[in-house]
């Protein structure tokens, strides 16, 4: 798929041997409220509270969504290849 100049690409699904990169997904939001949540994250940013509760986690997935149609980012969640 071509790119525009100054757009970035709807997310996509990205395989390697070990890994799986994709879109993040609401089934995800307990793991992110866990690992950003943890003291050690929270503690060097600005912007994460501590706890950080799973509601915070559903709505920061559901802004990737609209992201990459405003030509900000990709957010992708890093897991395990099956």
């Amino acid at each position: 798929m071509p790119v525009r100049r100054g757009r970035v690409p709807p997310a996509a699904t990205i395989n390697t041997a070990r890994l799986l990169l994709r879109p993040f997904v609401v089934s995800d939001a307990q793991r992110v409220a866990e690992l950003a949540g943890a003291f050690e994250i929270a503690d060097t940013t600005i912007s994460i509270p501590h706890p950080y509760p799973p509601e915070l986690a559903v709505e920061w997935i559901a802004r990737h969504e609209q992201e990459p149609h405003r030509s900000r980012a990709v957010t992708l969640a890093v897991t395990v290849a099956a």
